[in-house]
């Protein structure tokens, strides 16, 4: 009921069950917490789902968790999650070391890795980073603004001291590209600059500059945008 409680969603009941050490033979406790009304079971055979019968209960039971219990738990569903769908952080790692390009990867995206970078989150294990990159990556590709900000804001949180210049500049090319959208032009301007730092090929020094040139538009400040266009530091796109 606990690690029900704390997924804070619908989940299988082979993942519940991994998540605490227990084997299939354990479906009977189920089957009699379904009786009593404190879970319930959506779907049949192999896409059978579990969750709290009620919000209350799952609201009860969290309120008794310490928080060093909740951090276990959490940690113990990322990991189940991140084993059934062989994923690994230190491949998306890499393909994240790859590229420039948000959303431009190696391995196949995935629908729960929003789930890992929740998880991994709430555990405080460092391979949030990568997830909660990820998942930003995804929310900004689906044009969903307001998700892809939280993600971004929680990766730039959990900022690794040895980070590489290419994730700084991938993450920081997405957060003005989020911002714009946003109509957010300050952190927008600031996100550009930071790419603009971290850039190193004509072509993504072109991309930062371009994304600056873009919000002085927009936002009429067309003497700052002329700038852009022809900036002064030595760093003139290539065309």
């Amino acid at each position: 009921l606990e690690v029900i409680s704390v997924s804070g969603q619908p989940l299988s009941i082979e993942e519940a069950l991994s998540a605490i050490g227990c084997s299939s033979s354990h479906i009977g406790t189920l089957t009699h917490m379904r009786s009593e009304r404190l879970v319930r079971l959506l779907g049949t055979g192999d896409e059978t789902l579990v969750d709290t019968y009620h919000d209350k209960i799952r609201e009860s039971v969290l309120a008794g968790l310490s928080t060093s219990r909740r951090r276990e738990l959490h940690f113990k569903l990322a990991e189940t999650i991140e084993d059934g769908e062989e994923h690994s952080a230190e491949l998306w790692l890499q393909d994240l070391k790859s590229s420039t390009t948000p959303g431009e990867y190696q391995q196949k995206m995935s629908v729960r890795l929003v789930d890992l970078a929740l998880h991994y989150n709430a555990s405080g294990d460092p391979r949030a980073f990568v997830y909660q990159l990820l998942a930003a990556e995804q929310a900004l590709m689906a044009f969903a603004v307001d998700d892809a900000i939280a993600f971004f804001d929680r990766a730039q949180a959990q900022l690794p001291r040895d980070v590489c210049h290419t994730i700084m500049y991938r993450m920081s090319i997405a957060i003005g590209r989020v911002h714009q959208w946003n109509k957010d032009a300050a952190q927008a301007l600031k996100s550009y600059k930071t790419a603009i730092h971290f850039a190193k090929s004509p072509e993504d020094i072109a991309k930062a500059y371009g994304g600056r040139t873009s919000v002085c538009g927009q936002t009429g400040q067309f003497d700052e945008a002329h700038l852009n266009l022809w900036p002064s530091d030595g760093l003139t796109p290539s065309v």
